[in-house]
């Protein structure tokens, strides 16, 4: 189930410890830039059905979860540097979900935390907006068509999964982040963070079906650093579906809680069998977690040991 690899993924995210993030003015900034592409052989492009009011929805719809390009480039990967905790202010322009066609526009949202997300209803038929994620409280409301905006909100920073119960193909990601240096790569698998204070950094890529990437890169004053991803092929074997979201040491372990609470539900009975019988947690506390995350960590693998034994066999 795609749900539950969401929720299990957040038991391996490896993630920083951050304190909060602090706008200011920027001098004499650098620029990160570079391409994603895929590494292999593409496979085929993958289209969905339509079941229901075709004559707003079309007879078929192309899969937007994998987008790849001419030369092999991958669009809607989302790069971003890890654990900044300085730098230039965050955007205040409202971000824009659409849905039009019964698919989401775009398929991949990036927001800022805290910003109102307005959701947009250009089909003139009944949709209902349904998001799932850990750290933020779900939204689960009908969006008819006399409701054109609606507005939804995600304070923390994370993934959001995003469904329309009422059309089962509709599904999209709104990407939350604290700070402003992210970027989605274009049809061309092209990416671009601008005014980036000079210093060395980690720089993520993420993308929801082939996992995610690191690379160290050194910004110098005024300057262009390059760095290219590969994604896809063979490591696309052992993908996160999560992006690695750094947060508060205590936030992560609460999170990975609800995730394993939510995996526990949901979550194929040999998983919870193969976590019973490890000799230990299938994950590991992250660097800075306190005494009261490390707590939260061991009662969610407790919760996950318990479940496997009491769970019925099918």
């Amino acid at each position: 189930m795609r749900r539950s690899g969401l929720l299990l993924a957040a038991l391996v995210l490896r993630v920083g410890t951050s304190a909060a993030y602090e706008a200011g003015a920027v001098t004499n900034g650098g620029t990160i830039a570079g391409v994603v592409s895929y590494a292999g052989v593409p496979p085929p492009v993958r289209t969905l059905t339509v079941t229901k009011e075709q004559e707003v929805c079309g007879k078929d719809q192309a899969d937007e979860r994998l987008v790849i390009g001419a030369d092999k480039k991958v669009a809607n990967a989302v790069v971003s540097i890890a654990a900044i905790s300085r730098g230039k202010a965050v955007s205040d322009a409202a971000p824009v979900l659409d849905q039009k066609g019964c698919h989401y526009s775009p398929h991949v949202l990036l927001a800022p935390a805290g910003a109102a997300i307005k959701v947009l209803n250009g089909d003139g038929i009944l949709h209902n907006v349904h998001t799932h994620g850990r750290a933020n409280p779900p939204v689960n409301v009908a969006q008819p068509q006399f409701k054109k905006e609606i507005s939804i909100q995600f304070d923390e920073p994370e993934t959001v999964a995003v469904k329309c119960d009422t059309h089962e193909w509709m599904s999209g990601v709104i990407v939350v982040m604290e700070h402003p240096y992210y970027a989605k790569t274009d049809e061309k698998g092209a990416f671009r963070l601008s005014d980036v204070p000079p210093g060395e950094y980690t720089v993520d890529v993420w993308h929801e079906t082939l996992g995610h990437k690191s690379a160290k890169v050194t910004v110098g004053p005024g300057e262009e650093t390059r760095v290219d991803f590969a994604l896809g092929g063979e490591s696309s074997a052992s993908r996160l579906l999560l992006p690695r979201v750094r947060r508060s040491a205590a936030a992560r372990a609460r999170s990975a809680a609800v995730g394993v609470q939510g995996a526990i539900e949901v979550s194929p009975l040999r998983l919870l069998t193969a976590w019973a019988s490890a000799p230990t947690p299938p994950f590991a506390a992250p660097s800075g977690t306190g005494r009261r995350g490390r707590r939260a960590l061991s009662a969610a693998w407790e919760a996950a040991r318990s479940a496997a034994v009491s769970a019925p066999r099918r």
